[in-house]
């Protein structure tokens, strides 16, 4: 019996690190894809301000 109960207990014990293991890929992978996001939110952020910029300077009569 205390046998059978070790056997579980490692058992768990194994399937929680797995768990673990599996969970922090996961998140690794999803704080990769998280900053390329951030990176291209970025850039469209500064080619929409450049842009509107220049529309702005269009706009104006010379002189």
């Amino acid at each position: 019996m205390t046998l059978l109960l070790l056997a579980v207990s490692v058992m768990g014990i194994v399937a929680i690190n797995k768990g673990n293991c599996s969970l922090d890929v996961i998140n690794r992978i999803q704080g990769i894809e998280l900053n390329a996001l951030y990176q291209s939110n970025g850039d469209l952020m500064r080619a929409r301000h450049c842009r509107a910029g220049g529309a702005q300077n269009r706009d104006r009569p010379a002189g």
